[in-house]
């Protein structure tokens, strides 16, 4: 009998022990997998850095996606930020709050004269049409339908590349608002597909706003974006320069 208790004693110490051995194999995995997310951090900051030429110029078209900053403290605007990666002068806010697809051409004049833009350094974000889809089916203040307004998106489209023929084009897509009045999922996922249609076959980059912004803390003053979501949106822009310089610098050594 005694000899009984003490083998069921050692089975338990060792099933005590193997638990432990588990648990430190398990903690030694996780300090693993961080280590790997941290050097991978530092990896995607470096290769930031080192494909963020100081030259870059950006222009930020359309609304209050990127002229946010009467919703959020100053310094933390959409164009404080860029312009805090970028240096002051290589970021240029057209953006204007309330903007809806005929100030486009307005907004486009702008930049024409100044040639300086007209080069590969250059990229232009686009956001237009989350205020005529507002304007049009939800506040009724005017009657013009989606396909007549993508039009008129296109024809300015068209406008802006024949000005700018050689900076880098982004078009960006139109979030899902979190306040229920303004969320008109089906119009807006219509005109998502539009713009992500055009920006493929027209070879324009993409800013995937929608897939991005999701929670109710990106938003402010019920369809803005806010502070959070200004720096996710800042995010998505470092993102889409940094990958498409590494495309290009491939494509250059391709090429010798």
């Amino acid at each position: 009998m005694n000899n009984k208790y003490k083998s069921m004693k050692l089975q338990n110490l060792l099933i005590l022990l193997l638990i432990l051995l588990l648990i430190l194999l398990l903690i030694l995995l996780l300090i693993y997998l961080f280590r790997i997310y941290i050097s991978k951090q530092e990896e995607d900051r470096e290769t930031f850095a080192l494909n963020k030429p100081q030259n870059h110029k950006i222009i930020l078209l359309g609304d209050s996606i990127f002229k946010n900053n009467i919703y959020v403290p100053e310094n933390k605007s959409v164009s404080a930020l860029l312009k805090k990666e970028y240096g002051k002068n290589n970021v240029l806010v057209l953006a204007m709050d309330g903007a809806t697809i005929k100030e486009m051409t307005r907004q486009i004049d702008i930049i024409y004269p100044h040639q300086k833009y007209n080069n590969k350094n250059t990229y232009i974000f686009v956001s237009f049409g989350g205020n005529d889809i507002i304007d049009n089916f939800i506040l009724n203040k005017t009657h013009v339908s989606l396909e007549e307004l993508f039009q008129r998106y296109k024809s300015n489209m068209t406008y802006l590349k024949n000005k700018v023929p050689k900076a880098n084009i982004c078009l960006t897509t139109v979030y899902y608002p979190q306040q229920e009045s303004y969320n008109r999922e089906k119009l807006i996922k219509k005109w998502n597909n539009k713009i992500i249609y055009y920006a493929k076959i027209n070879n324009y980059l993409i800013l995937n706003l929608h897939e991005h912004l999701l929670d109710k803390t990106d938003f402010t003053n019920k369809i803005e974006p806010s502070v959070k979501g200004g720096k996710i949106i800042v995010s998505q822009i470092n993102k889409i320069i940094n990958q498409n310089q590494i495309i290009n610098q491939n494509q250059i050594i391709n090429q010798n």
